[in-house]
């Protein structure tokens, strides 16, 4: 049986300056938009994003279980929640961890420890997390 899972931090507004994050955050987004920039992966139709967003995520990686993944995008935010707090405040931000799995066996799980709990919690983070079989 084979799974793919995904891990992704998001940090979303109506609008705010991308290289805001990156500087403050210290660190370089996997992926960045501006609201009502065209959405590249659908090519036949003009969709425009609905906010802006800078992401670290991990792409898609074949594993069985997705702590790990989650340690290795949240371990470079852990000590930044003044900062992440900050930055939502100043341009009314919200935070998202999304946990995504592309499975073909239907008893795929997840364990989200205390420490990812805490720090989500610290900052206003939602978790998102989908399975498609």
């Amino acid at each position: 049986m084979s799974q793919e899972i995904m891990i992704e931090f998001a940090v979303i507004g109506d609008f705010f300056p991308l290289e805001v994050i990156s500087e403050r955050l210290g660190l370089m987004p996997t992926d960045q938009y501006y609201k009502g920039d065209k959405i590249p992966e659908l090519k036949n139709q003009l969709t425009l994003t609905k906010e802006t967003c800078w992401s670290l995520s991990t792409g898609y990686q074949q594993a069985s279980v997705a702590n790990e993944q989650l340690d290795d995008i949240l371990r470079n935010l852990y000590d930044k929640k003044e900062i992440l707090n900050e930055l939502s405040s100043e341009y009314n931000l919200t935070y998202k961890i999304f946990v995504v799995f592309r499975t073909e066996d239907s008893n795929s799980g997840l364990i989200i420890d205390s420490p990812v709990i805490d720090f989500a919690h610290s900052i206003g983070a939602s978790f998102d997390i989908d399975i498609y079989g």
